[in-house]
């Protein structure tokens, strides 16, 4: 004569598999968040590139440099050339300066002190970084777009 036992779980393995699942999901929860902030961060350079190629577009056509814009706008005079691009991201503001006796440009970001976003762009390295193109505060981080008419 065979005994056959319940099909199912006991309590034990249940709280087992549960305690199991909460272990791996606290130690993936902060890694999960950090890539989310390095993507904002990305997004954030991402937006930088496409300011400087229609920057580069804008100098070409009117031989000129656009004026300064206020936080989280762009310049009037460069809408056209970034199609309605946001100067605003998430708890983040975008400001284009332009010293047009220098021929100095900049992109600045600025965020919120202990903002996870400018932490994760502050740890974000540019392509093709050179010396002095990109600078960081607790507060903002400035790419220089154009350096002497360059």
């Amino acid at each position: 004569m065979t005994v056959r036992g319940r099909g199912g779980f006991t309590l034990i393995e249940l709280v087992t598999v549960v305690v199991i699942v909460g272990i791996l999901a606290g130690i993936a929860l902060p890694n999960f968040r950090s890539a989310i902030y390095r993507a904002d961060a990305a997004k954030i350079v991402a937006d930088m590139s496409a300011v400087r190629f229609a920057l580069f577009e804008f100098r070409e056509d009117q031989n000129a440099l656009p004026r300064r814009g206020r936080w989280g706008q762009a310049p009037p005079e460069l809408e056209p050339y970034i199609g309605g691009m946001s100067f605003q991201y998430k708890d983040v503001e975008y400001r284009l300066t332009v010293n047009q006796r220098r021929g100095h440009v900049e992109f600045i970001v600025r965020y919120p002190r202990r903002s996870p976003i400018g932490a994760a762009l502050q740890q974000y390295r540019v392509a093709g970084n050179q010396s002095g193109s990109v600078s960081w505060t607790s507060r903002r981080t400035k790419f220089r777009l154009l350096r002497n008419n360059r």
